[in-house]
């Protein structure tokens, strides 16, 4: 049932804490007092700087920084103030005019140099706030200090770009593009060459057919920053190419703050409108038996005066109480919000406790009608149409004006989104040498989608009408918790020891997973077709993931240069199980009311002394998808980062990581599955130098091995079909890791803080990757190893604000990034000569699966700081990309460029409260998947997701 407004208990609930905490926020500001915090951090490396010493010149407030580098000051009165901060080993530094205002809040980072002579007394380097919030130091511990080639997004372009989610965000990023909504690319690269790290521990994968998480899941309120790892390091996981993507939650606060945050969306396609909507869920499994009795087994067990095996299958048939038919309802406006509050206590004499907590909640509808989803077999000259649910009822081989009570032609899918989500953070520093922390994460979404199609199955019924239903609800859970510490030994020479245990779990249900078809004429007469029994799935996937690791730092600076060795080790374990539960009923509709009213009548209609009749009954059929999968790494590196002289970095070390991966088929009656495995060690080098050529700029070069897996699925031998279009997946237990050899080269430059320039070039050399090959005269998808494929591009890079131009434009700011790529793959022996057989002329290489040629975004955005006004346009757009290797003389399918445009004003209505306003997909364009290129008449699948009006309210105090 849908209603427009959720449970008012949230909103009660946040209204009570805002009142609880109000009577806190405004003691600052009443006793004239601020706060200062920020970082201090390595004028070298960008490291954060543990125990240094922070104070306010003139008082006795002194703060000491934690093994970040983090620290804050409290009642720090009004004015302006100037700040110390020392540290043994390097050179003293203070920052003048400060302003501090009452009840105010002012973030200054601090950069120390280090000291070639850490007993020589050095003259204190002296710099005004206003040159410190104007130079890049906010970027010494991101990118410009980095070690590896890497972007970074965090949460003020968050809201600034109206992003709700870490997919969203990751659209952003140079180079990335969004598949789906919740899959990442990145530099052109498909999702089996990413992998996600929550503060730095992997995430399982709840999604069956792909190893990438899915990263709607992560709502942009949690989180603090997303950064997007492009080159390898032997610190980091190995299996990855295209990019290592660290999604960070909150930090330790800083301070005290509550937010709070309501919204409410219009989507043009959606809002408003009447929807398909499902018609009711069982949510679990039916305690039907295995060996429930055929229809058959108890007519004939009836004859003999035995009902007992036809009232277990009236029994298990009612169960099934849930209609198959779709109902409709309008939908109401999209609604979101969130609560975050958190705080931090002094612990002992030198120690400090923190924690943050926060909440989200979404809802949302899309709709879309004049959909299409076709299949196509033949050749390039005579393509034959298999399957047509088209909005283009020229193609069909009867005159749909004639077709009676049919809904409208193509493909309508309308989809109900809920989210739920939840953050908590823990972190105590007993002393500025150690400190520990626990992060609670958990995610909850549902996903309840309807799509109906009607068209043609044009190779057993031409000049018939088909007409498919699916009501598929899917339920994903990630919850994670993270235990991890950090410690420094100054009697060790400032060993740094950090570990971490985290233990994951990741889930989707797809409880009641109904497919409804019925094939009938022009005319309205049904069909006795075969091969379109109604189905109901229950599908279940579980997985569960450990991993510990530790690592060890050693810094030394001889003659004032800064080095380091880290050495390290890590084990992870991660468990599927898949399961599967398939049920079918053994009649068909028979007219349109008999459609709309399936699967009524149900179980025993009738019985005499030796006899019965039933109206419709379910078969349990076989389970051959169900699978288990388990995957063990164990890991071990060693890395050396040192300065070969001043403005000259070097990065060298080795990765030792070993897989164990296997997945066992359950076998059913009359099969024997392979099961999969792989069990290699891979070594993995890695090597990278910077060269600081100013102080402002970078020239980086490096090289890393790493590698690519399977999916579970993928290594399973298991056969799934799609019955909405009659794709059959089939697994592969014959498919080996992908290995890939990484060249970046990088320049870049920071004219300013928060501005960027710079220009990248890429080139990857893969063995063994893995495609998938879909062969379109019995719709099989498989994936498969090829013998080779190299990938090669360049990356554009431009931010900053306008006053370079003009002072008048000093409010504005313009961000653009443009990715070129370009891919190659060896075509297989068998592949290829079916394409020759065609063409005898044809190529023996084609682009890599997934691979988009270009990807492009841009921004603008105006900050008026006087009226507290911000205004950001955005666009992105990404290439056709390669979808599906049609296995056969058929061009390719592949997906076309699909223009995002975004707009976003946020105004400060006062210091507390601001509002915010949203345009998303303005230009809603058609998505499209085709067969061949760009402008191709033969349309695989299209459909529009509608314009999206946004208004949300927040309310901030600390």
């Amino acid at each position: 049932m849908i209603t427009c407004f959720p449970d008012a208990g949230p909103f009660r609930r946040i209204g009570l804490i805002l009142l609880f905490c109000a009577g806190g926020a405004l003691r600052a500001a009443q006793d004239g007092t601020g706060a200062v915090a920020g970082k201090v951090v390595s004028a070298e490396t960008g490291q954060g700087v543990a125990g240094a010493t922070v104070t306010v010149a003139g008082t006795l407030l002194l703060a000491t920084t934690d093994l970040n580098g983090s620290y804050a000051l409290r009642n720090v009165a009004a004015g302006m103030r100037t700040l110390a901060v020392s540290k043994d080993g390097y050179r003293p530094a203070e920052v003048t005019e400060v302003a501090v205002t009452a009840g105010g809040n002012v973030r200054v980072d601090l950069p120390l140099q280090a000291s070639a002579d850490p007993v020589l007394k050095l003259e204190a380097f002296s710099v005004s706030a206003e040159v410190v919030a104007g130079s890049d130091i906010g970027l010494l511990g991101a990118r410009q200090k980095a070690i590896a080639v890497s972007d970074a997004i965090g949460s003020d372009q968050f809201s600034r770009l109206a992003v709700g989610n870490a997919a969203e965000a990751l659209g952003k990023v140079t180079g990335a593009s969004v598949v789906d909504g919740k899959y990442v690319l990145i530099r052109g690269l498909g999702d089996r060459y990413s992998n996600t790290l929550l503060n730095g521990a992997a995430v399982p994968s709840a999604d069956p057919d792909k190893r990438a998480v899915q990263m709607d899941q992560f709502p942009s309120d949690l989180l603090d920053s997303i950064t997007t790892t492009k080159s390898f390091t032997p610190e980091q996981p190995g299996a990855f190419s295209g990019g290592s993507v660290n999604v960070k939650t909150k930090s330790f606060a800083e301070r005290f703050f509550v937010t709070v945050s309501l919204g409410a969306t219009h989507n043009s396609n959606a809002s408003g409108e009447e929807i398909l909507v499902a018609p009711g869920n069982l949510g679990s499994v039916p305690a039907v038996s295995v060996l429930l009795p055929s229809r058959t087994q108890a007519e004939l067990a009836a004859r003999q005066g035995n009902f007992i095996p036809a009232e277990e299958l009236d029994r298990a048939t009612k169960l099934f109480s849930a209609g198959m038919y779709p109902g409709r309802e309008k939908a109401p406006l999209n609604t979101s919000g969130s609560l975050a509050f958190g705080n931090r206590h002094a612990w002992g004499e030198d120690g400090l406790f923190g924690y943050i907590v926060s909440a989200t909640f979404d809802r949302s509808f899309a709709h879309s009608t004049g959909g299409e989803a076709n299949r196509f077999l033949g050749t390039p000259d005579a393509p034959q149409a298999r399957l047509l649910l088209s909005r283009d009822r020229s193609q069909l081989s009867f005159d749909p004006a004639t077709a009676r009570s049919a809904p409208a032609f193509g493909v309508t899918a309308s989809t109900e989104s809920e989210s739920r989500g939840g953050f908590a953070k823990l972190a105590l520093r007993t002393s500025p040498q150690h400190e520990a922390s626990l992060d609670l994460f958990f995610t909850r979404g549902t996903d309840s989608e309807v799509r109906r199609g009607v068209g043609e199955e044009a190779i057993n019924y031409v000049g018939s009408v088909f007409e498919v239903y699916d009501v598929l609800r899917t339920e994903r859970m990630v919850g994670s918790a993270q235990l991890a510490g950090k410690s420094v030994f100054p009697a060790a020479g400032d060993l740094q020891l950090e570990w971490r245990v985290s233990q994951s779990r990741s889930t989707q249900d797809q409880p009641d997973y109904r497919t409804l078809a019925a094939i009938y004429t022009p005319g309205g007469t049904f069909v006795n077709a075969t091969g379109v029994q109604p189905n109901r799935f229950f599908r279940e996937l579980e997985e569960d993931a450990t991993e510990s690791a530790v690592d060890l730092t050693y810094p030394f600076a001889p003659g004032g240069r800064e080095h380091r060795v880290k050495v390290g080790a890590l084990a992870s374990e991660n468990d599927r199980d898949y399961r599967e539960q398939r049920f079918q009923y053994g009649l068909s509709p028979r007219s349109r009311n008999d459609f709309e009213t399936f699967p009524a009548p149900v179980g025993i209609l009738g019985r005499t002394a030796n006899n019965v009749t039933f109206g419709n009954t379910v078969s349990r059929l076989q389970e051959p998808n169900n699978y288990t999968g388990e995957q063990k790494i164990r890991a071990g590196y060693a890395m050396f980062d040192g300065q070969l002289a001043r403005d000259l970095r070097v990065i060298a070390g080795v990765r030792f990581e070993a897989t164990e991966l296997r997945t066992a088929p359950r076998a059913t009656v009359g099969s024997t599955p392979k099961p999969g495995e792989i069990d290699q060690t891979d070594t993995l080098p890695a090597l990278s130098f910077v060269w600081a050529a100013t102080p402002k700029t970078n020239w980086r070069v490096a090289y890393g091995r790493t590698m690519a897996r399977p999916t579970y699925k993928e290594l399973t031998d298991i056969r799934y079909e799609d019955v909405f279009t009659g794709d059959v997946y089939l697994g592969n237990p014959d498919l080996e890791l992908t290995v890939i050899d990484n060249f970046d080269l990088r320049w870049e430059w920071f004219p300013r803080r928060g501005e960027t320039i710079a220009v990248s070039a890429f080139y990857k050399r893969m063995r063994d990757p893995i495609e998938v090959l879909y062969e379109p005269t019995v719709g099989s998808i498989q994936p498969q190893n090829v013998a080779r494929g190299t990938v090669q591009g360049v990356e554009f890079e431009f931010r900053r604000d306008l006053r370079f131009l003009h002072r008048a434009m000093a409010d504005f700011s313009v961000g653009t990034n443009l990715t070129f790529v370009a891919s190659e793959i060896t075509i297989p022996a068998r592949e290829l000569a079916i394409l020759r057989a065609f063409d005898a002329k044809a190529s023996d290489k084609r682009e890599l699966l997934g691979q988009s040629p270009y990807v492009f975004n841009f921004d603008v955005t105006w900050d008026r700081r006087a009226s507290s006004t911000l205004a950001t346009i955005s666009f992105n757009v990404v290439g056709e990309r390669l979808d599906l290797v049609n296995f056969g003389p058929l061009p390719d399918v592949y997906e076309q460029p699909a223009p995002l445009l975004n707009f976003v004003l946020s105004q400060r209505l006062s210091a507390r409260w601001k509002l915010k306003f949203s345009a998303r997909n303005l230009l809603d364009p058609d998505h499209e998947k085709t067969i061949g290129l760009q402008n191709s008449d033969l349309i695989h699948a299209r459909h529009t997701k509608g314009r999206s009006f946004g208004l949300s309210v927040s309310y901030a105090f600390d």
